[in-house]
C-alpha cells in the first residue's frame, strides 16, 4: 500500500469518527482544491462523513486498501481541513452524510484545468462556495439566487459572486436551497405536534428551540429507521409516556421513564385459602378469597384485545360470587390502562349514584393554549349486579392512562387507596404518519382529577402511601397486608 492510499484510509477514518459520535480533534470542514479552485464545504456538526469513488479505472473506495494512482493526492493541512488534489478531466463523486449515504446523494463533479464552480450535496441540502449570497444560473431547468453557488444535473453553467465560473452536469440551482425530502419530513412532524400537542404549557416545553436543536440532525437523507429513532430522540423531550413513534415494520419507540414496581413479580400463594388464585380472560384477571372473607381482585389490564377475552357475563358472575365478602381488594398496580369502558364495566358496580371522577379539555386550534372547553367526567351506575362493601384500591408507579381513569372511578365511588403514587400519564393520543411511512402520536388532551388537579407528570396520591421500597421482598407483599389490615383481617 503506497502511502497516498494510507493517507486516504487515515483520512475516512478520522472522518467516520466524526460521523458515528465526534472526533475531539476535527471540526469537519472540508476544503477541496480542484486543479487551481478551492470550495469551503460547511459541515453539519459532528455528522459528516466523505465517500470519494474514482470512475476510472482503478476502483477506490474509502474503506478499500487500494492505490489511488496517481491521479488524486489528500492532505490535513491542519485538523480542520481536507485538501484533495486532482488530475485535469477526472470525475469524482463527493458524498457527504450518514455514515452511509445512498446514490441519491451523489453528484459528479468534473476537474478541469480552469477552475469550476461545483455543487455538492452536503447534509441534504445544496451547498455552494464560500459563505456568501450567490447566483446560479443553468441552462438546464431554471435559474434562481441563494447561499452558494452552483449546479446540480444537466448540461450548464454557473457564476456567482463567489471565484469564478465554469461547467458541470446540472439542471441549475433554483431559488435558495432546496430541503431534503427528511427535512420536510421533520418539519411536517414537527408541525404536527406544534398545532395538536396539548401539554406544551403544563410541560413548559419551548417548542421552537427543541426545533432548533435538533433540526441539525435531519437536514441529510436518512434511513427511514434512522429518520423515526432520530424523531423519536426529540419527543423524548416532552417526556410523554402517550407520545410514540411507530416505524413502517410496526415497531414502536417511545418514552421510557424510570418506574419503580411496587408489588411482587408473582402471586404470591400465602394469602389465598387453598393457595391458589382463578383466572378470566388471556393475563387479564386473577381472584381468590385473601383473610378473613375479603375478595381479592387483580386487573393487570384494560387493553381492548385482552379484555375481550373476558365476557360481560364473566364479570357478572364474579361479583355474584363474591357478593357475601365482607370487603374487597382491587389491585391495580400491575396495569398500565387500555380501554377506559373497561374500567367503567367495573367501577360502575361500586355506586348507586352517578359520580364526577375528572375533567379534560382537548386541543382543538394553532396556539397552545387553544382548546375546547372543559369536559366533565362521569361514572354511571350499573344496571348489574354491585358490591356495597368497603373496597380498598391497590396502585402504584407502573398504573397510568385508563388505569388512572379506573382509580378515579373507584376513588369516586368511596374505594380507599393504599400504594403509591401512580405514574401520570393520561393523553388520549391521534395517530398521524408521514409518507415515509413513519406514523407517531400526539397526546391531544389534558386530564384532570376531580379537584382540578393535572395527573399528568403528577400523577395520584393514594390515601395510605407506602413507598416501593417497603412495599413486598421475596415471601411478603406488604401492600396487601396493609390492605388486610385496612379491612379489618390483618395477617397474623
Amino acid at each position: 500500500m503506497n502511502p497516498t492510499s494510507r493517507t486516504v484510509v487515515f483520512v475516512a477514518v478520522v472522518l467516520l469518527a466524526a460521523a458515528l459520535g465526534g472526533c475531539p480533534f476535527i471540526n469537519p470542514a472540508i476544503a477541496l482544491w480542484l486543479s487551481t479552485y478551492e470550495l469551503d464545504v460547511p459541515a453539519a456538526e459532528s455528522t459528516l462523513s466523505v465517500t470519494i469513488e474514482n470512475h476510472g479505472d482503478v476502483d477506490f473506495w474509502w474503506e478499500a486498501e487500494v492505490s489511488a494512482a496517481d491521479w488524486i493526492d489528500l492532505e490535513m493541512p491542519d485538523d480542520d481541513t481536507l485538501v484533495i488534489h486532482c488530475a485535469e478531466n477526472t470525475t469524482l463523486d463527493l458524498r457527504i452524510g450518514a455514515v452511509v449515504v445512498t446514490a441519491e446523494d451523489a453528484l459528479g463533479i468534473p476537474v478541469s484545468g480552469s477552475p469550476a464552480i461545483i455543487t455538492v450535496t452536503q447534509a441534504g441540502r445544496t451547498a455552494g462556495e464560500g459563505e456568501g449570497e450567490g447566483e446560479g444560473e443553468g441552462e438546464g431547468e431554471g435559474e434562481g439566487e441563494g447561499e452558494g453557488e452552483g449546479e446540480g444535473e444537466g448540461e450548464g453553467e454557473g457564476e456567482g459572486e463567489g471565484e469564478g465560473e465554469g461547467e458541470g452536469e446540472g439542471e441549475g440551482e433554483g431559488e435558495g436551497e432546496e430541503p431534503s425530502q427528511t427535512l420536510e419530513y421533520f418539519e411536517q412532524a414537527w408541525s404536527d405536534f406544534d398545532f395538536h400537542y396539548s401539554y406544551f404549557i403544563h410541560k413548559d416545553i419551548d417548542w421552537d428551540d427543541v426545533k432548533a436543536r435538533y433540526r441539525p440532525d435531519f437536514v441529510q437523507e436518512l434511513p427511514v429507521g434512522i429518520f423515526a429513532e432520530r424523531l423519536n430522540s426529540m419527543l423524548n423531550e416532552l417526556h410523554d409516556w402517550h407520545v410514540y413513534v411507530e416505524k413502517p415494520d410496526g415497531s414502536v419507540l417511545g418514552y421510557n421513564g424510570p418506574v419503580t414496581p411496587n408489588f411482587p413479580p408473582t402471586l404470591l400463594s400465602k394469602y389465598p385459602a387453598g393457595g391458589t388464585y382463578s383466572s378470566l380472560g388471556t393475563n387479564v384477571i386473577w381472584h381468590a378469597t385473601v383473610g378473613q372473607n375479603i375478595a381479592y381482585i387483580v386487573i393487570d389490564t384494560l387493553d381492548a384485545q385482552q379484555f375481550a377475552t373476558v365476557s360481560d357475563t364473566d364479570i357478572e358472575n364474579l361479583f355474584v360470587s363474591y357478593g357475601s365478602a365482607t370487603g374487597m381488594i382491587v389491585d391495580l398496580r400491575n396495569n398500565a390502562g387500555g380501554d377506559e369502558a373497561n374500567a367503567a364495566k367495573f367501577a360502575s358496580r361500586f355506586t348507586d349514584d352517578a359520580r364526577l371522577f375528572g375533567y379534560t379539555e382537548t386541543r382543538n386550534g394553532p396556539n397552545h393554549d387553544d382548546f375546547d372547553p372543559i369536559a366533565e367526567k362521569w361514572l354511571e351506575p350499573s344496571t348489574d349486579t354491585h358490591f356495597d362493601g368497603p373496597v380498598v384500591v391497590l396502585i402504584g408507579q407502573r398504573v397510568m392512562s385508563s388505569a388512572e381513569w379506573f382509580t378515579l372511578m373507584m376513588r369516586a365511588a368511596g374505594a380507599t387507596l393504599i400504594g403509591d403514587t401512580t405514574r401520570g400519564a393520561s393523553g388520549f393520543p391521534r395517530y398521524l404518519s408521514l409518507p415515509n411511512g413513519v406514523g407517531y402520536g400526539i397526546s391531544r388532551w389534558v386530564a384532570y382529577t376531580d379537584a382540578m388537579a393535572v395527573i399528568e407528570d403528577n400523577g395520584i396520591v393514594p390515601d395510605i402511601v407506602i413507598g416501593p421500597e417497603n412495599s413486598y421482598d421475596a415471601t411478603s407483599d406488604y401492600v396487601l397486608e396493609r390492605a388486610l389490615a385496612e379491612l379489618g383481617s390483618p395477617v397474623d
